[in-house]
Parts: structure tokens; C-alpha cells; sequence
């Protein structure tokens, strides 16, 4: 008779085509899931995957043992990611990676309320950069990851990647200037401002460029920068007009400390994106905190 807890890493193996991941998932070592592999090969006389510097390959008897649990897995892999509905003392911790305001306005207000209807669930929250945490996520370092694009490209069939909400940028500035600017921009005269922006490589300036370009217009900004936080540092010593979410601002401009500056374009709206593995470990406790965090949104 095949022993169980074998085909339990063959499948996990199936679905997320790492080691790591495995071994992250199932709260074990690398060797240990390599040896689980190698023990079930030689039970069933058969060799079921090939390892390669790209990755992990099913041979063709890997294939035909991957469709026969498949139904299998998938009813255990729910009413194990299901049983914390029912039980306010299940215990996990759910690692999660987002930018610095997407934390503070979002994350954190969220996982707040989980943590009150579960208190044995913990959170795990870090920053990172974007290669960074989509690194992490294929590693499964990561369960849940925000992003303020679509990802979708640089990630395996294995993940799911869905729209959060959406949101948009404008110019803002501290309100102690406010009177140095007109009272609407004038988008052909940006560059007479002293602009504070992120640098070309963010999706923010990409598409502004993008729509400066059906203008005419090459903005040539005075400050560019790698993060939100530092457009955030310089609008608050008074440097400039800051260009960055309206909606990641928002408790700055209602306390008063920033407002917005209209101009006379509309801008692009913008989506934040997450990501985390199909069949997670804790995939219906992930689902509760998009919709938690939605609420908040609303």
C-alpha cells in the first residue's frame, strides 16, 4: 500500500513546482521533501519528475499520478483551508508583503479586525522591492503580496493574480504652500514646478509619461525618488508639488496637512494588484482578509 504522507509532497510538488515552496508549505526541510520524492519513486518503480536549472518537469507517469489525486487533494486541501471559519481558535501565520502606505492604510487596519475575530491567526508584514517580493513569493516566503501593477507575466499558471481596488494619483502639496501654485495646473507648465516624483521605473510615472506624451510633453521633474515615503518626506519640508496617490494620502489630507491641486487633465487611474499560490495552506483565511480589507475600502 502507497504511504499517504508521500503522495501528500508528490502533489504539492505537482501543483507548486518548487522544493522551497514545498518545504516552506509543509513546514519542513528541503532534504526532507527531496527524500519523500525519492522514496515514492522507488515504491512505485517509476520516475516521476525530472530537476533541471529551470525548474521541475513531470514525466509522463508524473502526469498520469498527478491526475489520479488531483480530486483527492482538492477536497482536503479545502476543508483544511476551510476549518478556520468554524474554529476561532485555528492557528496560522499569514505572511504578507506591500508597499509602505498600502500598510499603513490598509494592511494594517485589516489585519487588526482579523486579529480580534481570530486572535490565534498571526501577521507577518514586510516591504520589499517588487523583484524582491516576487521572488519571495515564488519561494513561498510569502503568502499574500500587494502590488501596484499586474504581475501576471512574471509569475507561474500556479498563481492568482486579482485586481483589489482601484485608486488614482493627482498632484498634492502642503498646505503651508498651497498659495505659491495656481489654484488648477496647467499640465503644459509642469516643469515651471519644483515636481516631486517617483522615478521612471514605478507605474505611477510611467503612466503620467504616457499621457504627457499625447500633450507634447516631457516632464523633467525636480526631485525623483524611489519611494512613496520619500515624495511623502520632501512635500512635508515644503520642496514642492508631489505627485503620488490620492487615496495613500488620504488621513494627511484630511488632518489638513496636504491638499490636492487639481489640473486641467484627467489622469489615469491606477488598480492595486495581489497575488498568493492556488491551493494555498491558508487560502480561505486569505479570501476573509481581501474581503475585511475591501470593506475598509468602501
Amino acid at each position: 500500500m502507497l504511504n499517504w504522507n508521500l503522495l501528500k509532497y508528490f502533489y504539492y510538488l505537482c501543483q507548486l513546482r518548487n522544493v522551497t515552496q514545498v518545504a516552506n508549505y509543509c513546514n519542513v526541510s528541503q532534504p526532507c521533501v527531496s527524500k519523500k520524492i525519492k522514496e515514492l519513486e522507488k515504491q512505485l518503480h517509476k520516475k516521476l519528475i525530472i530537476s533541471s536549472n529551470t525548474g521541475i518537469s513531470l514525466t509522463d507517469e508524473g502526469i498520469e499520478l498527478q491526475k489520479e489525486l488531483k480530486p483527492v487533494f482538492d477536497i482536503l486541501s479545502k476543508i483544511e483551508s476551510a476549518s478556520f471559519i468554524t474554529d476561532k481558535n485555528y492557528h496560522t501565520t499569514i505572511k504578507i508583503a506591500a508597499g509602505y502606505r498600502t500598510v499603513e492604510n490598509y494592511i494594517i487596519p485589516a489585519t487588526t479586525i482579523m486579529s480580534k475575530n481570530y486572535p490565534n491567526i498571526k501577521f507577518h508584514i514586510e516591504t520589499y522591492s517588487l523583484q524582491e517580493t516576487i521572488q519571495k513569493l515564488k519561494l513561498g516566503k510569502i503568502d499574500i503580496a500587494f502590488f501596484s501593477r499586474d504581475i501576471s507575466n512574471q509569475l507561474e499558471e500556479n498563481f492568482i493574480v486579482k485586481k483589489c481596488y482601484s485608486f488614482r494619483d493627482s498632484f498634492i502639496v502642503s498646505t503651508k504652500i498651497r498659495n505659491e501654485y495656481p489654484d488648477k495646473l496647467d499640465v503644459k507648465k509642469l516643469n515651471d514646478y519644483p515636481i516631486i516624483i517617483k522615478d521612471k521605473s514605478s507605474q505611477s510615472r510611467i503612466l503620467l509619461d504616457t499621457e504627457l506624451e499625447c500633450y507634447g510633453i516631457e516632464l523633467t521633474p525636480k526631485y525623483e525618488v524611489g519611494t512613496y515615503m520619500e515624495v511623502e518626506n520632501l512635500m512635508m519640508s515644503n520642496r514642492g508639488i508631489g505627485f503620488c496617490s490620492i487615496d495613500l494620502m488620504r488621513n494627511k489630507i484630511k488632518d489638513g496637512t496636504f491638499v490636492e491641486i487639481p489640473c486641467n487633465i484627467s489622469l489615469p487611474e491606477r488598480y492595486e494588484y495581489y497575488a498568493y499560490a492556488k491551493n494555498c495552506r491558508a487560502e480561505n483565511v486569505i479570501d476573509e482578509f481581501i474581503v475585511t480589507l475591501k470593506k475598509l475600502i468602501k
